[in-house]
């Protein structure tokens, strides 16, 4: 069953059925992000939104902010 993203209503392609093999499990979502996830609607947050937050964020690393504007 395919899950919709807590922030931006696509779809985050989590697999929690397959916890151990889902792509959630292996990244890294930075607190803000998180914190703007209501808490009546905690899900996983898509790839897309976790890369846009991660851009925009003053607080990104800038080799990471860098190397994800650039499509590494």
């Amino acid at each position: 069953m395919k899950q919709q993203c807590p922030l931006c209503d696509g779809q985050n392609e989590c697999n929690v059925a397959d916890a151990i093999n889902c792509w959630c499990m292996t990244v890294s979502i930075p607190q803000g992000l998180l914190d703007l996830v209501p808490k009546e609607q905690q899900r996983c947050i898509c790839t897309n939104c976790i890369e846009n937050y991660i851009k925009k964020s003053a607080f990104a690393p800038v080799q990471l902010r860098q190397a994800l504007e650039e499509g590494a």
